[in-house]
């Protein structure tokens, strides 16, 4: 026999209850109680999708006057990670563009330095300054704080950031400026990146055994930077990566003395070394074996690259004509060159020290000269200086890894191209002049924040 069903009727109290919690649930779901996933904010949608309200996190130096964030724009390209260390997310290319120009457009910064002048102190939102085809002949000033800055360029023959000033040049008050202060562009934020532009000291070449006229064409001091296919043209000392960890890829780099110098762990892939006279590449300035404070495993890397320069047959010496590879700047300087070309021009013992008139400065013990798969006429592995060290293939695989010598996982990115600035609509004048009103960029409403697909009235500056 079949068992009867029974009828609930529906005013019974385990029916009602049944009802509500459906209903809970049902506007639950459709107020947004469910946060959204990452994965939904990195969409490669356009949508302009506003930042959730956050409580302020605790005080840090580091996040202090932080730059407020209106809209995330989801370009699908990771943002290096923020500084504040309760913050898991990455950022989705929150980007503001400012321009430069020599061309008198009343929505244009005239100089670079007015435009970084615009950025926020301790900001953490990338801003890019695309500075237009020309030569600004003036000095440039990125001061800690002003982090996450990308400058640039239309091609780094044709955006070209020059001044001329060297190390022994005279203040207004009498005193003599240093190596420190005296570069054309000094950057001291980090999480910089340019591309497409020229870095120049046009101070003339020094008079020989003169090396009180250091002219670095820039000084990068801060750590987590990077440059692409820009130039850097001096004679003594153009390029002063002073400390934090740099990369440097398809650049071109010239000069005659000490002219990739400093304490920064750096990367030069596939670059092109030019010696414009006789005298010394690198001078590295690691100062401690272990444990360096500032800048852990303090190194310049040479990978891939060529080291190329002047003819012998043409070039007029008044010593010995070649170049070294190197000399040590401080006590543990360390240099390694990887699979990289080196011309004529190139002592045989490749290395040198750093001489005073007693001898050598530094002990041959702590200085670390190492090279791998050198090529060309100044490859001479059997002719290296007797204290210079020949890498197995096995030690040379360390320094071919990029992103782990680095430690650039979590921050090295490549720039976006004008091409891209475009596709997102961020380089139409229209909108810029819609957004400041045509008062220029003297307007106390500059510099507007130029999000891409945002609605007519989500375009004004607040």
């Amino acid at each position: 026999m079949y068992p009867v069903a029974t009828k609930r009727c529906n005013c019974c109290p385990s029916y009602m209850l049944l009802h509500i919690c459906i209903c809970l649930l049902v506007v639950g779901l459709s107020s947004g109680m469910t946060p959204p996933r990452p994965g939904d904010i990195a969409s490669h949608t356009a949508t302009a999708i506003p930042r959730e309200e956050k409580k302020p996190p605790p005080p840090k130096s580091a996040n202090k006057g932080r730059h407020e964030v209106d809209f995330i724009i989801n370009s699908g390209k990771p943002m290096a990670r923020s500084l504040q260390e309760d913050e898991e997310e990455v950022q989705q290319s929150i980007q503001t563009v400012l321009v430069v120009s020599a061309d008198g457009h009343p929505d244009h910064f005239p100089t670079v330095q007015a435009a970084v002048d615009a950025v926020p102190m301790w900001n953490y939102l990338r801003w890019i300054i695309y500075i237009k085809s020309g030569t600004y002949v003036g000095t440039v000033f990125i001061p800690e704080g002003k982090d996450y800055i990308t400058l640039l360029g239309e091609g780094a023959d044709s955006t070209v950031l020059t001044f001329n000033r060297k190390a022994c040049d005279k203040r207004p008050d009498g005193t003599k400026f240093t190596i420190l202060d005296c570069p054309s562009v000094i950057v001291e934020a980090s999480y910089f990146t340019a591309k497409d532009i020229t870095f120049e000291n046009s101070s003339p070449k020094p008079a020989d055994l003169d090396y009180d006229s250091q002219a670095p064409a820039i000084r990068i001091s801060g750590d987590n930077c990077a440059f692409y296919n820009c130039n850097f043209l001096g004679w003594q000392d153009t390029l002063y990566a002073d400390q934090g960890k740099h990369y440097y890829v398809g650049c071109h780099i010239e000069g005659n003395v000490d002219f990739i110098l400093g304490y920064a762990r750096a990367v030069f892939e596939s670059c092109t070394i030019y010696s414009r006279g006789e005298g010394f590449i690198t001078a590295q300035s690691r100062w401690c074996k272990d444990d360096c404070p500032g800048t852990a495993d303090s190194a310049f890397v040479i990978l891939r690259s060529n080291v190329t320069g002047y003819r012998l047959a043409e070039y007029n010496s008044t010593g010995t004509g070649l170049t070294y590879l190197g000399r040590p700047w401080r006590e543990f300087a360390k240099v390694v060159f990887i699979d990289t070309t080196m011309g004529e021009h190139i002592a045989p013992e490749g290395w040198v020290d750093w001489l005073t008139d007693t001898g050598p400065l530094f002990s041959h013990n702590s200085v670390y000269f190492a090279e791998f798969g050198s090529t060309g006429p100044g490859a001479n592995a059997s002719a290296r200086a007797d204290w210079s060290h020949q890498l197995s293939d096995e030690e040379a695989e360390a320094y071919r890894d990029v992103t782990g010598f680095l430690e650039a996982d979590t921050w090295l990115e490549a720039p976006p191209s004008l091409e891209d600035l475009m596709k997102a609509n961020l380089l139409q004048d229209e909108s810029w002049g819609r957004a400041v009103a045509l008062e220029g960029h003297n307007s106390k409403k500059f510099p507007p924040r130029r999000w891409k697909n945002l609605s007519a009235k989500d375009q004004t500056t607040p």
